[in-house]
């Protein structure tokens, strides 16, 4: 399942409601790819993190060994990339 951005239209509560869904889907052993810049929402729900630029996959990471490295994933992905567009 893809689901890109999907609560930006949502309350609180349907928030809550998908996450329920998504985490009973989840303990099924269902794959699903979610899109968001809501940091909190990805952490509550993702097993590995892909960070995105300019429409190009830059790191992947199971984050949750090592939780710490998830600021200097996103940092550094992003500091690699504009280097790169500067150049």
């Amino acid at each position: 399942m893809i689901l890109d951005k999907p609560t930006t239209v949502l309350t609180p509560q349907e928030i809550k409601e998908l996450s329920l869904v998504l985490n009973q889907l989840k303990a099924e052993g269902r794959l699903i790819i979610f899109i968001s810049r809501k940091l909190k929402e990805v952490l509550a729900l993702s097993d590995r993190i892909f960070v995105m630029f300019d429409g190009r996959l830059t790191e992947a990471s199971q984050f949750r060994e090592n939780l710490s490295q998830l600021g200097l994933l996103m940092t550094s992905s992003l500091s690699m990339t504009n280097n790169q567009c500067s150049s």
